[in-house]
């Protein structure tokens, strides 16, 4: 999460920045209240943990740029960390969300490369486009400025 905030962050104050993701974090505290800041303006992509998807659109609708809000069904936060393949223990506890390890590192791994090929490669993705029958448990919303 600080990552993701930390990418918007490099993405607003280095013009080399030709696009950024999150994983599950919002925007940095000062995006909205600093006068100095610059406006992210790359496209970028959130992917949000279930319980902070109806953040999305409040986040899409602040910004000046391209982005999308992709939420996954059965996460919670730490679903976007791989700290899964590390203890099979923590799928008996409330730390995970309901989605399978494996499942949600192709989920993220998907949308990524997606994401990476349309605004890097110039190649266009479907999968960005709405609904998929291959990642039902995906809710994806864009908001093109």
């Amino acid at each position: 999460s600080f990552g993701g905030m930390t990418a918007v962050k490099v993405c607003m104050l280095d013009n080399r920045c030709k696009a950024g993701i999150s994983l599950d974090s919002g925007l940095p505290s000062d995006y909205a209240s600093s006068a100095t800041n610059t406006p992210l303006r790359q496209p970028f992509m959130f992917m949000f943990n279930e319980a902070a998807g109806y953040n999305r659109n409040n986040i899409l609708r602040s910004l000046k740029n391209t982005a999308y809000g992709i939420v996954v069904q059965g996460t919670t936060h730490i679903d976007y960390t791989d700290l899964y393949l590390y203890s099979p223990v923590l799928k008996f506890t409330q730390v995970l969300g309901s989605i399978e390890g494996d499942r949600m590192v192709k989920i993220i791994n998907a949308y990524t490369v997606a994401f990476w090929d349309e605004y890097l490669k110039g190649e266009i993705s479907l999968l960005l486009d709405g609904p998929s029958l291959d990642y039902p448990e995906v809710t994806i919303d864009a908001m093109n400025h």
